[in-house]
């Protein structure tokens, strides 16, 4: 179980200690703590930060970044020294027969125009698009764990540039998936 799951059982038995509630409530937050715990394994399978560093962002990019740092546990997020550009990287659970194609096929319902490409090499599937000349994303299944994993690249100079940086680094941490 992870840190993640410990903490936010924690910090429920911390809120019935205190507030005590009435039953109905108590059994809410418990049955969110084990909830949280349950999925926390899944979620926090692979850490985002063994994935991907510094030191290989700055070498696929071609610019001076600061530390990464995770805005949300199955993230790190890097940001240009002295720039614009950003770099990052997502782990997110996958249920069964849910696939990157499957997400792109939801988008091209909701948006005729999207386009995607297919990146031999990545995970069992991996797919790379864009919505805007700066940007560029691929996103790569995993078996085991069973997880998407998302590389995304903003503020980059040219749609051939981000879609070289967004590539180069999906192919690190695809390497290094379930491991």
């Amino acid at each position: 179980v992870t840190t993640f799951a410990h903490a936010a059982f924690r910090r429920v038995v911390r809120v019935l200690s205190a507030h005590g509630g009435d039953l109905m409530t108590r059994k809410t937050l418990v049955a969110a703590a084990m909830l949280a715990v349950c999925l926390s394994g899944q979620v926090l399978a692979q850490n985002p930060a063994t994935l991907i560093t510094k030191a290989e962002v700055e070498k696929a990019t071609g610019a001076s970044f600061k530390d990464g740092w995770a805005p949300m546990p199955e993230q790190v997020q890097f940001e240009q020294a002295s720039g614009d550009m950003q770099v990052s990287l997502e782990v997110e659970p996958r249920e069964a027969g849910a696939t990157v194609r499957t997400w792109a096929a939801t988008m091209q319902k909701m948006r005729p125009s999207f386009t995607v490409e297919t990146v031999p090499g990545l995970g069992s599937d991996a797919i790379v698009y864009s919505t805007r000349p700066d940007l560029a994303k691929v996103s790569f299944d995993v078996e085991k764990p069973r997880v998407q994993i998302s590389v995304s690249v903003s503020g980059a100079k040219t749609p051939v540039q981000a879609r070289q940086i967004v590539i180069d680094l999906a192919k690190l941490a695809a390497a290094r998936a379930g491991k």
